[in-house]
């Protein structure tokens, strides 16, 4: 489904094998601006999104992947967020944590976290090489909503699959150096439900094979993309080009595998910025 880029929004359907593959590359370039992995005790720790929630920056993730950080012996997260051999370390007393979940139940949720970065150095770090993606009270994704059929949609998981990771040396010494693979992995979203005011994408994902991960361990927290495509439609489909990407979800869960696929389990976007800032305003 494209839009052109004026106001009207109007819609056409094209065969996708009449997108250039190049259109592709710089969508997924411009969500890596937004991206960032973890890692604790020298292994990886899921993944997130850079956001800003009311003038806060941070990372919107899942919850479990929060709990991961807690239950480790190290009172520092590395934070992955360069092409190149690097260390960028947040201790855990610098952050601030709005949850929800997670649930017993892992494909019902919930399964949500706002992180608040209060270390300035992490944060001044972060803002020289990414950027935060704004949320508000009147943030939606306004061509997403409106593609009919959703599964027509063109969307990326964005992750960091734990089984992409490679190591070198010895954990806890200064030989060891992590090596995080960023995934940006096409989506067809399958179906969307609420439930107990959240809102909920199902997505399903290749897995193991094409360059698909088979796990998708490690993509907890990362985000769920709509790619907007636009043209003149006087020029015709030789001046197609990416639109501003679209935030739609939070990834949290993955179901068995079955067939070379599995169904990603995301939160909506449209029930997050409320839930978020209910929780913030219930601590403060």
């Amino acid at each position: 489904m494209i839009p052109p880029s004026d106001d009207s929004i109007e819609f056409g359907r094209y065969d996708e094998s009449a997108i250039p593959e190049h259109l592709f590359d710089q969508a997924t370039q411009e969500l890596s601006n937004y991206f960032v992995s973890f890692s604790v005790d020298d292994r990886p720790s899921g993944s997130a999104t850079l956001v800003t929630i009311d003038g806060n920056c941070g990372f919107l993730t899942a919850a479990h992947v929060v709990d991961d950080w807690s239950e480790s012996a190290a009172n520092c997260i590395a934070v992955v967020c360069a092409p190149h051999v690097h260390q960028l370390m947040l201790p855990t007393q610098h952050i601030d944590v709005t949850r929800y979940g997670p649930s017993r139940d892992p494909f019902l949720g919930p399964d949500l976290a706002f992180v608040r970065i209060n270390d300035t150095r992490c944060l001044g770090a972060l803002r020289a090489r990414k950027s935060f993606y704004p949320l508000s009270s009147s943030y939606h994704p306004e061509i997403f909503e409106q593609v009919e059929p959703r599964p027509c949609a063109i969307c990326f998981v964005a992750g960091a699959p734990a089984e992409m990771a490679r190591e070198e040396g010895v954990r806890r010494t200064r030989s060891h150096l992590l090596t995080s693979i960023h995934f940006f992995g096409r989506a067809q979203v399958a179906q969307e439900f609420s439930s107990n005011g959240f809102a909920y994408l199902k997505l399903d994902m290749l897995a193991g094979r094409s360059g698909f991960p088979s796990d998708y361990r490690g993509v907890s927290g990362g985000g769920v993309w709509h790619i907007p495509l636009a043209l003149d439609s006087e020029a015709g489909i030789s001046s197609l080009r990416t639109e501003r990407p679209e935030l739609i979800g939070v990834a949290f869960c993955q179901s068995d595998l079955a067939d070379g696929s599995r169904t990603i389990y995301a939160h909506g976007i449209t029930s997050v910025y409320s839930a978020i800032c209910r929780r913030q305003s219930a601590s403060s």
